[in-house]
């Protein structure tokens, strides 16, 4: 907060007080910078504390000189008010266990302000330390206050990752507190975390010149139209002709967890195979046409993966795809 000396003071020496040559202690001598500070350029003081030990009443003493070199100073008393940090009305978890293609959403317990004197927020943060082990696949809405967790890739098997849940107050970057959080995605840890396949003739003039290629669902949309993106060029007259037996394409919902269920779609179409050779426009249809709703805001989840064995199309056209796509 800021106290104004001048606007609190008009009829004292507080008139006078101005400049560099201002300076706060505590009556005992002692420098009073933990608490309060002198701000020239607005003629204020600041107070500000974030040690407990402050709390109560701390007397301070503001002093100055006038233009006669008179020594000006005057009494300022400061009442200390506890003020913890915002809590959440139960235990939160903190320890996170998912499988891959999994959506697990958890929703953390109310959040209080003891005092009442601020808003309560929260956030979702790196942990000190562990920065380059944030979990890229976690979701924090803040609106509901929701965990989400999509590990959507088989290069997240066996790992652990870190962050943390920040409590705070809405006006104040220092009353927070942080719990520390984990994420273990079951499996074993690949060999490689390169999700690709790879493409190329594969002929006798040409072994070892083969490019690995990746691919992801791009987008779907809630008329149940959506694409499919190659990181590179691939045989787009192979896979036309082979799309349905290459690849199996199935869903899952939120209950998935439990089930461990592949549910199966009413239709899927490959519709345009672009000119680009890395396009794959799709169409799609639920036997529940709301379920496209759900698929758009990622609560359900489209798969597509290879369904054809490898001495299949791992021939003439070179073709080997690892991790599968979800969306």
């Amino acid at each position: 907060m800021q106290y104004d000396i001048q606007r609190e003071n008009q009829n004292t020496v507080s008139a006078y007080f101005s400049g560099n040559s201002v300076e706060v202690i505590f009556q005992n001598g002692t420098n009073a910078a933990s608490l309060v500070v002198y701000n020239a350029q607005q003629n204020t003081i600041d107070i500000q504390t974030n040690n407990d030990e402050m709390v109560g009443i701390q007397k301070t003493i503001i002093r100055s000189c006038d233009n006669l070199d008179r020594l000006l100073e005057m009494n300022l008393y400061v009442e200390v008010i506890s003020n913890t940090y915002p809590d959440f009305i139960t235990e939160p978890e903190t320890a996170f266990t998912v499988a891959v293609y999994d959506v697990y959403q958890y929703k953390l317990p109310a959040v209080v302000d003891p005092e009442g004197n601020d808003e309560p927020e929260v956030y979702v943060g790196y942990m000190d330390q562990q920065e380059n082990k944030f979990p890229e696949f976690l979701l924090f809405n803040n609106a509901s206050s929701t965990i989400t967790l999509k590990p959507d890739s088989k290069k997240y098997m066996g790992r652990t990752y870190y962050f943390t849940i920040v409590v705070k107050e809405k006006n104040s970057d220092s009353v927070k507190y942080s719990f520390y959080a984990t994420v273990r995605v079951e499996g074993e840890i690949l060999d490689t975390d390169d999700p690709a396949y790879v493409i190329g003739n594969n002929t006798a003039d040409t072994v070892g010149e083969d490019t690995k290629i990746g691919y992801s669902i791009n987008w779907v949309n809630d008329k149940g139209d959506g694409s499919i993106l190659f990181t590179g060029p691939i045989h787009m007259k192979w896979l036309e002709e082979n799309f349905h037996n290459f690849f199996k394409v199935y869903w899952r919902d939120t209950t998935y967890r439990k089930s461990r269920r592949d549910l199966l779609l009413l239709d899927f179409k490959p519709t345009i195979f672009n000119e680009d050779a890395m396009t794959v426009n799709f169409t799609m249809k639920f036997s529940k046409p709301y379920r496209i709703g759900l698929l758009v805001k990622k609560s359900d989840r489209l798969h597509i993966d290879v369904a054809m064995k490898e001495e299949n199309y791992n021939g003439t056209y070179g073709l080997w795809l690892g991790d599968p796509s979800t969306y």
